[in-house]
């Protein structure tokens, strides 16, 4: 029988050897870490596992993509992969899936809630993928409102079959220091999405049935065992 996890695309470099891990006494601020992060640029070859980010689908992530899609064949687990949206590295990743073979309804393409390019979701979409709205909270990147809209005109359009909300959070994180994540992403939690994300997307004219779709419907349709592919 196939496993009970999920195949994820790599994972993001925490940290390189001239940017260790942040203390808290540190003068740095979030947000300048955040400019930080978003600046590295770690060469392909060296030893560190990363996902989909500012390179693009590179060749080393390319053959992690093709690893993660053969795994998903054999087993029939689901595939969550991470992107940077505003370099549409979501349609590099298909294109992969696509040559391996992938049952592309069993993949995420994650952090598409940090773009509000309907042509760029719409493509995606039409390749049969969910698209993870995720990120809620770090309004730094999209703000909460821009976000809620995107999923309300999606949902418009006949696309709340193909999303996931998520937070991204979680209980701790050692990339900041907590002090500074505190005061910079309040919102950045488990309670966001339930508190305040559903009543506005409910407010935004999003149905009570779009809604159980998106939160409970469309999580058990990627997670669900399913069969191996040929």
């Amino acid at each position: 029988p196939a496993p009970r996890w999920s195949v994820w695309s790599g994972t993001s470099a925490t940290r390189t050897p001239d940017r260790p891990r942040a203390e808290p006494q540190q003068a740095l601020n979030f947000a300048k870490l955040i400019k930080l992060r978003r600046r590295d640029r770690v060469n392909a070859s060296e030893p560190l596992l990363r996902a989909t980010d500012h390179p693009g689908v590179t060749e080393m992530h390319k053959k992690l993509l093709q690893v993660a899609a053969r795994l998903q064949r054999r087993t029939g687990v689901p595939i969550s992969t991470h992107t940077l949206a505003e370099n549409r590295s979501g349609l590099a990743q298909i294109e992969v899936f696509e040559e391996e073979g992938v049952d592309l309804s069993r993949v995420v393409i994650g952090h598409c809630g940090d773009s509000d390019d309907l042509d760029y979701l719409g493509e995606i979409l039409e390749h049969g993928c969910f698209i993870g709205m995720d990120r809620f909270g770090l309004d730094m990147i999209l703000p909460t409102a821009k976000r809620v809209a995107t999923i309300a005109e999606l949902c418009r359009s006949g696309y709340a079959g193909q999303m996931v909300l998520s937070h991204d959070a979680c209980c701790h994180i050692d990339f900041y220091p907590d002090q500074g994540m505190r005061a910079l992403v309040p919102l950045w939690n488990f309670r966001h999405i339930p508190d305040d994300v559903l009543p506005a997307l409910r407010k935004a004219g999003v149905s009570e049935d779009d809604v159980q779709t998106m939160t409970v419907g469309n999580p058990r349709r990627v997670l669900e065992k399913k069969g191996s592919r040929p």
